[in-house]
């Protein structure tokens, strides 16, 4: 789902999302994931694309594991090599004692309930 403000509102504050969180058992080469991206598009076009995003993830590849995980990542300019993932990133700060991003999340729902 995509929202864009209407009525030519050039400012928004604040979001609000219910995500589902599971858990699955994935192989390496495989990814699930659920998340809320906030994105501004500069100037329209793609490669100007700057954003946040928050979420969960599933992704044995990065984590080396099959658990799922709190996710955080952002992008600068469209460019994978502009941006960074959970605490790798230098502007990241642990704020809770709780759960930082990259911590496994824990209990997930069942998809057979």
């Amino acid at each position: 789902h995509v929202w864009t403000p209407r009525g030519g509102a050039e400012n928004y504050y604040g979001i609000e999302a219910t995500i589902d969180v599971y858990g699955f058992h994935l192989q390496p080469g495989q990814l699930s994931a659920a998340g809320i991206w906030i994105i501004n598009r500069g100037d329209g076009k793609p490669s100007s694309a700057s954003g946040f995003q928050v979420g969960w993830s599933i992704f044995p590849r990065f984590y080396k594991d099959s658990h799922t995980h709190f996710y955080t990542s952002w992008t600068s300019g469209g460019s994978p090599a502009k941006g960074c993932s959970d605490m790798i990133c230098p502007g990241f700060q642990k704020t809770s004692s709780s759960i930082a991003p990259g911590s496994i999340i824990n209990p997930v729902s069942d998809i057979r309930g």
